[in-house]
């Protein structure tokens, strides 16, 4: 009897914790366009160029991200625009070339992929010498950036 007892507190006890569970789930509202394209996400909202690609992104109705493609739809470039004013500015030379920098060019960082796997990451000369001496003695996957 005591175990019956036991297993219906404990169906209970799992019942009221499911209820809450539920209740404190935010429900988002989702939008999108006939294309398919995502256009709102709660406090985001997403605008997208003739060609399907996304091309801004506001929270609350500020920018945060914008893009731009080359004429064969490869992204070049995406600027996210910051809260204190700042933005960081990421460069897509290629599929294998990225760079990252802000606008005062204090913060610069370069990666290198092949086919599979980021191959070399890069950072700037005075960072280089911060780095503790494992890392920079790593050999290809840390190297300067002159």
């Amino acid at each position: 009897m005591k175990k019956k007892a036991m297993l219906g507190l404990c169906i209970i006890f799992l019942l009221v914790l499911a209820t809450i569970a539920f209740a404190s789930q935010t429900q988002v509202a989702l939008t999108y366009d006939p294309n398919g394209n995502l256009l709102t996400n709660g406090d985001k909202r997403y605008v997208y160029d003739g060609f399907n690609r996304l091309a801004e992104v506001f929270i609350n109705e500020t920018i945060k991200e914008k893009y731009w493609y080359d004429p064969d739809g490869n992204r070049l470039l995406k600027v996210e625009f910051h809260s204190d004013g700042s933005n960081t500015t990421t460069f897509y030379i290629d599929n294998s070339f990225v760079r990252i920098m802000n606008a005062s060019g204090t913060y610069d960082e370069v990666y290198y992929y092949d086919e599979y796997d980021l191959n070399t990451f890069s950072v700037p000369m005075l960072l280089w010498f911060l780095l503790p001496l494992n890392l920079r003695e790593a050999g290809p996957i840390f190297s300067p950036l002159f």
